[in-house]
C-alpha cells in the first residue's frame, strides 16, 4: 500500500514538473502576437450549418446572422464610405429594413418592399429636421412631409410624371 502510495505521488510530481517545463519552453514569445487573422469567420450549430459569419471582403466589414435555410437574415455593416448599417432579410434573402446612418441623410429607417424598392422613409437630415416619404410601386416619391424649423411641410406627387401636386402650408 505504501509502494503505490509513493508511486502515486512520484507520479504526480513528474506530472507537475513537466508541466511547468512544458509551460516555460513553449511560453510565446513577448514580442509574438496573440490576435488571430483572417478575412473571415464563420460559425456554425451542432448540425454543421453556418450561422453566423464575420468577414472584411472589399473594404465592408460586415456580420451576418442566417436562418435554418442557409438565408441571410440581418446584416451588420460598414459600407466602404465607412457608413454603418442595420440590415433585416426576409426569408427570401430580400432586404426588408434598413437603418444607416450617415449616407444621403443623417440617419434613416427604410422600408421596402418584397423586390428591395423603398416603399417608407423616416430621416433625420443633416439640418436635423425629421421627414417621412412614402413611395408608389416603382419607388416614385408619392407623399411627403417634412418637419423643419418654420413649420411642417406636406407634399403630396402626381403619379406619372412625379410632379408635386398638393403642397401645405
Amino acid at each position: 500500500m505504501s509502494s503505490r502510495l509513493s508511486l502515486f505521488a512520484a507520479a504526480l510530481l513528474a506530472a507537475v514538473a513537466a508541466s511547468a517545463i512544458t509551460l516555460v519552453l513553449f511560453r510565446p514569445a513577448a514580442s509574438q502576437q496573440r490576435v488571430i487573422r483572417t478575412q473571415a469567420v464563420e460559425i456554425i450549430d451542432g448540425a454543421g450549418q453556418v450561422r453566423i459569419t464575420l468577414d472584411a471582403f472589399g473594404g465592408k466589414p460586415a456580420v451576418w446572422l442566417y436562418d435554418g435555410s442557409r438565408q441571410r437574415r440581418l446584416a451588420l455593416t460598414i459600407s466602404a464610405q465607412g457608413v454603418p448599417e442595420v440590415a433585416l432579410y426576409d426569408g427570401h434573402g430580400q432586404p426588408r429594413m434598413l437603418i444607416r446612418v450617415g449616407a444621403e441623410r443623417a440617419a434613416e429607417l427604410r422600408v421596402t418592399d418584397a423586390l428591395g424598392r423603398p416603399r417608407i422613409g423616416l430621416w433625420v437630415d443633416y439640418r436635423d429636421d425629421p421627414g417621412i416619404w412614402m413611395f408608389d410601386g416603382l419607388a416614385r416619391p408619392r407623399i411627403g412631409l417634412k418637419v423643419s424649423a418654420g413649420e411642417p411641410r406636406l407634399w403630396l406627387f402626381d403619379h406619372p410624371t412625379g410632379q408635386v401636386t398638393f403642397a401645405a402650408p
